[in-house]
């Protein structure tokens, strides 16, 4: 090593040891002169490298910090100890930063390089969990393997590492996803979890949902609100989601009773409530339970956590509960005022209000106001073809029906009223 480079290296030592944050910049400022050094004498500067890259992330100049861990990294010929090391904390860095490229050859360095099975542990977790996140399933389970075949891993650190390679094996579809591998891994009935372990849980229920293994995720969601110490907020969420489940498995019952659960449960979780709601009014509109439906659906064409295809929905279906109940104006008034919803961005849900208002026209004899809103669905261009094809089927009906028909029709309809 030059008289130079040591006289810098002694600067930079000296620096650091001082510990403000004016000497450590000052200590990055002589580590950048310290590697414009030849390339022989880098070789063995790598420890005070490393020593200024931890100080300056340590004060918060990241950006600093990585350009040296880089430059350690990066050296073939340094201390593989001291490469393990800084690839580790300079993947670290990407993957707060978001550059998930970055990040995972960085790992991937340090598990090929690293000695001290901490870093190692370190680097093979991040990367299988950056893996996971991007999707390459079979890689990411390789690394989960090793990382649970290590005989001093403790239970509590043993754990998220199941629940990770579970989310895998339900990705690949594999042969390990069985039932009683899911269910042992749920905390007892009664027993008492962390908050933090939580998350894990609902993730790997919410991947049996998506993996159609409706069962599995319904008694994940089941066991998840026996146990003690999960927020109010998530408990909700578990109801709201065990209800979807017990409609998935056409359990009608089941699904409504959570579903009441998570819509009378403190307001908590507002969005998924506001789902459980709009769920539960559906299963009682599609019962032909209009008064229990309206009352849900009142509610719900007025919440703002819902989307407004979802509110109008809500007000469509609640102008139906009108008309099914005889209730025909105020039908048509709340009708009338979704048409008026859509008459901007009209996708198709115009032609069901259209078809709605001439059923209750023709209900009312009142022919040509049938007529015009058939007319009205024939010219829609996002009528479904088979909507189209009924209303120009009925309109024909209608134009070619006897004239003294249709007064005496009206006739009938006034006595009637």
């Amino acid at each position: 090593m030059s008289e130079t480079a040591a006289k810098l290296q002694a600067e930079i030592h000296s620096r650091l040891g001082a510990g403000s944050p004016e000497a450590i910049r000052e200590a990055g400022r002589l580590c950048a002169v310290l590697a414009e050094q030849t390339a022989e004498a880098r070789e063995h500067l790598e420890h005070v490298v490393l020593r200024t890259a931890f100080a300056l992330e340590e004060l918060g100049d990241t950006e600093d910090a990585a350009r040296f861990y880089a430059q350690v990294m990066n050296c073939e010929f340094a201390d593989p100890a001291a490469r393990a090391s800084a690839s580790c904390r300079y993947g670290l860095l990407q993957e707060l930063a978001g550059r998930t490229s970055e990040s995972t050859s960085a790992f991937q360095l340090t598990v090929d390089l690293a000695s001290d099975p901490l870093i190692s542990q370190v680097a093979r977790r991040q990367l299988a969990v950056l893996l996971l996140r991007e999707g390459r399933f079979a890689q990411a389970l390789l690394h989960l393997n090793v990382l649970l075949a290590d005989p001093e891993l403790e239970a509590g650190q043993r754990l998220p590492y199941e629940l990770r390679r579970l989310r895998v094996l339900l990705k690949l579809n594999g042969p390990g996803a069985l039932q009683d591998d899911c269910l042992q891994l749920l905390p007892p009935s009664g027993s008492t979890v962390d908050e933090a372990a939580i998350a894990p849980w609902m993730e790997v229920a919410m991947d049996l949902e998506f993996a159609l293994k409706y069962e599995l995720a319904r008694d994940f969601y089941l066991r998840l609100q026996e146990v003690r110490g999960i927020p109010a907020r998530v408990r909700t969420d578990c109801h709201f989601r065990a209800g979807l489940m017990f409609e998935h498995l056409s359990q009608w019952e089941s699904s409504v009773r959570h579903y009441r659960i998570a819509v009378d449960a403190p307001p908590d979780f507002p969005e998924a409530q506001a789902l459980a709601r709009f769920r539960l009014a559906e299963l009682m509109y599609l019962s032909e339970d209009y008064d229990a439906a309206m009352e849900h659906l009142a509610v719900l064409s007025g919440l703002p956590e819902l989307d407004t295809q979802q509110r109008l929905e809500a007000k469509f279906r609640y102008a139906v509960c009108l008309f099914r109940r005889g209730q025909l104006d105020e039908a048509v008034t709340v009708l009338r005022s979704c048409r008026e919803q859509v008459r901007e961005r009209d996708n198709g849900f115009g032609s069901r209000i259209d078809l709605c208002l001439a059923e209750i026209f023709e209900r009312r004899s009142e022919v040509e106001a049938a007529c015009r809103e058939y007319e009205r669905i024939i010219a829609n261009a996002y009528s479904e073809p088979v909507v189209k094809s009924s209303a120009l089927a009925r309109l024909h009906q209608l134009r070619h029906k006897p004239k003294r028909f249709r007064l005496g029709a009206a006739r009938r309809n006034r006595v009637g009223a």
